[in-house]
């Protein structure tokens, strides 16, 4: 294929190992059928730079860095001998080729000198974390006299008209998950502009870069100050307006990283007056409404941002080369429609809601958010979609299920069974806990076995205690399933367990009543003293009749769980050693035991005064169990210690 004109792609770099490849690659198509030659001048590598970049072509050439971008950059156009020269770095790749070559071949280029094109700089290397967009001046007609200016952030000194394409570059050189590179980069950038600035103190737009070095830094007050210093000279010098509007956007973000929010709305609400398609402003303008808690002029700055971000293409501020823009990317639209959403939860505009949580894209967020609208409006089968989307992710599965779960307690039997039926399957465990929920009794108990093998009930949250229903049938396989779950979760399994089944509690008071715990078997031990606490807890919590007759009955599992939980901890811990010990044990219940120990030792040796102390510090660090202590001191003190306390 024959073409109009030859390409010059010019190029300076320097370590870029990490990303040529893939920069060179992306500009490959370029270099097909004569259309393209590749210019690479090396300022210094002490990495595979320089043969990577011989891989893709024979002009590469080496000039030793001298502190000044445009020489550089200079020294790369000297060798061009196309018509036409496009600029590329190392850490960026060019996404639209074929559309760059069809430009360069077609009649509209004829009356241009300078193409302008899009820059996506991500913010992380994954690309979800989202980009700034920029317009930048990257295609330029080599006339002879086209050169750049400026010793760092090389300006091009270009010819107009300018034609502004949708033509795309990523870049990566400013990815905060590269922070060895990213260190570097800022402290040379830094080094040479209060270099220049040290010659030019006034220079606005040396001014506003040491500036954003400094936020990319994350040193803010810096940062702050720098700009204030822009802005304030280029006020003075009454050239804000004309050539240095770029300022309002960095200002009033590095305001808002301070905390400055005032400021922020101050220089937002100003910088509109003369920018009025900008997104960036409007963004931060509803930030920092929201940050002083106007959340109904947050909620409205919103509205306004995203009817301006969804146009961004057609703004006239997507085609200033001179601009950055920062938050036109999906990340951003979805955090302004998420709390407008949000909004219409908390008024409870359903409708709205769900149309508006509809335009988020990414489908965490928009999945978690969709819930509530989902169930208030009745739309149940539309559940199901939501939860595919995220059911392999593991963290946002849990956050969906606990969600819909507690926004399920608010309808009748029947729509219950009916999310149940749709969310049932046997992928994940809570399509496992929903087949467990819908099957006939005969099933769930093989159901019950088959996910206890298949999961960890240390991972999921409280509601799963329904898959552990306990009765005369299951109760061994129960108790073997409990040893896989620690106290903590178990502690928790088992209140709802004990207080939402009277057979369960049943079965599991026979348990501690009847059965036979070896002194040496740790792991029933620990079942054991988990249980008969929670049936403890369960009649604590009960209004009787008569409380004589009930704290009789319970004292017989207290009496249980003093002489198992004894053998617990002088299974965990060195029973030799609990007189000294005793005082650093961390977990109440375990210091419990060992004090209670201490009692009963010190009353079979007649040694009432010191069973006393054991068994008020005992009271002072397990007071939930007061009921069966007085109970308990009745029977072996001759004083009221408690009532004493």
């Amino acid at each position: 294929m024959e073409h109009k004109y030859k390409l010059s792609i010019c190029m300076i770099v320097k370590n870029e190992e990490e990303n040529m490849q893939s920069c060179l690659e992306s500009i490959s198509p370029l270099l097909e059928d004569s259309f393209g030659e590749l210019i690479i001048v090396d300022t210094g590598s002490t990495d595979a730079t320089p043969q990577i970049a011989k891989r893709y072509t024979d002009k590469v050439y080496f000039h030793e860095w001298n502190n000044n971008f445009s020489d550089m950059r200079n020294i790369s156009l000297s060798y061009a001998t196309g018509e036409w020269i496009f600029i590329i770095d190392g850490d960026e790749e060019l996404v639209d080729c074929d559309r760059l070559i069809y430009l360069l071949n077609s009649m509209e280029i004829e009356k241009y000198n300078t193409i302008s094109i899009m820059t996506k700089n991500y913010f992380s290397t994954d690309n979800d974390k989202g980009f700034a967009l920029a317009t930048g001046l990257r295609v330029f007609r080599n006339d002879g006299e086209f050169h750049y200016e400026g010793s760092i952030h090389n300006q091009p000194k270009f010819k107009n008209p300018i034609l502004g394409v949708d033509i795309y570059l990523d870049h990566y050189g400013y990815a905060a998950d590269r922070k060895e590179v990213m260190e570097k980069k800022f402290k040379r950038t830094s080094t040479i502009l209060k270099q220049e600035l040290e010659k030019d103190p006034d220079n606005i737009y040396y001014r506003y870069q040491l500036a954003v070095s400094y936020d990319s830094h994350q040193e803010y007050d810096l940062a702050l100050n720098e700009v204030r210093k822009a802005y304030e000279i280029a006020k003075k010098k009454k050239v804000l307006e004309q050539g240095h509007v770029y300022i309002y956007g960095c200002y009033s973000k590095i305001a808002f990283n301070n905390k400055e929010y005032m400021e922020a709305i101050r220089i937002c609400q100003e910088g509109l007056k003369i920018l009025e398609d900008s997104v960036d402003l409007r963004y931060i303008l509803a930030k920092s409404k929201s940050e002083i808690g106007e959340k109904k002029a947050s909620v409205e700055a919103f509205r306004d941002y995203v009817e301006f971000a969804e146009k961004f293409d057609t703004l006239e501020v997507s085609k200033n080369p001179s601009l950055v823009t920062l938050y036109a990317s999906s990340k951003h639209i979805d955090f302004a429609y998420m709390n407008i959403g949000k909004d219409y939860l908390i008024k409870e505009k359903y409708l709205e809601a769900y149309k508006t949580i509809k335009k988020i894209q990414n489908h965490k967020t928009k999945s978690i958010l969709m819930i509530e609208p989902l169930i208030k409006l009745k739309k149940f089968s539309e559940l199901k979609f939501y939860y595919k989307l995220i059911k392999n992710e593991d963290k946002q599965l849990l956050n969906f299920i606990k969600l819909l779960e507690q926004e399920k307690k608010q309808l009748s039997k029947e729509e219950n069974e009916k999310i149940e039926k749709l969310l049932t399957g046997n992928n994940t465990h809570y399509e496992m806990l929903n087949k467990i929920r819908c099957s006939e009794s005969k099933m769930r108990e093989n159901l019950k076995k088959e996910f206890a093998r298949l999961y960890d009930l240390n991972k999921l949250p409280e509601f799963y205690w329904k898959v552990l229903e306990i009765n005369k049938s299951n109760l061994r396989s129960m108790l073997t399933m409990f040893k896989k779950i620690t106290n903590a979760n178990l502690q928790v399994f088992l209140s709802g367990l004990i207080n939402n089944s009277k057979e369960t509690r049943q079965q599991l008071k026979n348990y501690i009543l009847k059965e036979d715990i070896r002194e040496n078997d740790f792991h029933s031990s620990r079942i054991f003293v988990c249980i008969a606490e929670s049936l403890m807890d369960y009649n604590a919590d009960k209004n009787y009749d008569n409380e004589e007759d009930t704290i009789q009955e319970d004292f017989e599992i207290f009496e249980i769980f003093l002489k198992i939980g004894s053998n617990y901890v002088k299974n965990l811990y060195n029973e030799s050693k609990f007189k000294l010990q005793w005082q650093f044990i961390e977990n109440s219940r375990d210091k419990f035991f060992v004090l209670m120990n201490f009692v009963n030792e010190a009353l079979s040796n007649n040694n009432e005064k010191l069973a006393i102390k054991y068994f008020r510090d005992a009271y002072r660090i397990y007071p939930s169990m007061i009921r069966f202590l007085r109970y308990y001191k009745n029977q072996n003190f001759s004083i009221d210690l408690i009532n004493e306390e």
